[in-house]
């Protein structure tokens, strides 16, 4: 079952205890909890929907006032009977959540394919600006092979489960390699080893940057040790990887180092 109001709104306030933004927490639950960026940005505010369209009419006040149900619509998007904010709705829902309008929209990043771009997203996730040190959100994804199946977990979510390889939150000075590894045994009970690094991402939904990893099994056998977040565990075989994930929501490096490892 997916985590409860209660249980976020603790979360959340350890994470910004911590010195977490609004923005990193719901880039953090959107990969733990599989919910859209403008969900998990409410739900890192512990805010309800009535409580954002209260938010809105107090800043906002208009003859026709918002309700939990436009906030609702809004959230759907672009599922079937969500409804498309528009830039100013984001813009005002932004303000609101004390973020930036680009972080409530979820989408496909193909960034990695200019050549242009790949210094950039070849460098540490630890970049000196004019403003100081900026710390970028990263998650570590182990892509683990043991001859023709693939390794991966279902994560709870609203849905009732979505699945995703292993991965893990990689904290600042970190080695992304070393928590993919790390993660994946702490998951999943198996142990594997990387073989190469296959390149990174701006998650399309999440908006996280992603490091992607191919990863060889070494031993143990795929068990849910973390039945908090995940729901099961398996192998499943290559052939039939894209009836679990849809093909493109999958890293397309993943999708050809798999195909060229067959």
């Amino acid at each position: 079952m997916a985590r409860t109001a209660r249980a976020l709104r603790e979360d959340a306030m350890r994470l910004r205890e911590s010195g977490w933004t609004f923005a990193a927490i719901a880039k953090d639950w959107a990969i733990r909890h599989g919910l859209n960026p403008r969900v998990t940005m409410r739900l890192a505010h512990g805010l309800t929907q009535a409580e954002v369209a209260n938010r809105w009419n107090d800043l906002w006040p208009d003859p026709v006032p918002k309700t939990a149900k436009h906030i609702s619509y809004w959230e759907i998007w672009p599922e079937p009977g969500g409804r498309a904010p528009s830039l100013d709705t984001l813009n005002r829902l932004a303000l609101i959540y004390q973020c930036s309008a680009g972080d409530l929209l979820g989408g496909e990043d193909h960034t990695y394919l200019d050549p242009a771009a790949r210094s950039v997203l070849s460098t540490p996730v630890s970049a000196q600006t004019g403003a100081g040190t900026v710390q970028v959100l990263t998650v570590a994804i182990a892509v683990v092979r043991d001859s023709a199946q693939v390794l991966l977990v279902c994560r709870r979510d609203e849905a009732g489960g979505s699945w995703q390889f292993p991965a893990g939150v990689v904290k600042p000075g970190a080695d992304p390699a070393a928590v993919a590894v790390a993660e994946t045994l702490a998951e999943t009970g198996v142990h594997c080893r990387i073989v190469a690094h296959l390149g990174r991402r701006l998650h399309p939904v999440t908006q996280v940057m992603c490091e992607y990893f191919l990863c060889e099994y070494l031993t143990g056998t795929p068990d849910n040790r973390d039945p908090v977040e995940n729901l099961t565990v398996t192998w499943v075989d290559e052939a039939k990887l894209t009836k679990f994930i849809p093909a493109e929501a999958i890293f397309p490096p993943v999708m050809q180092a798999l195909a060229e490892a067959a």
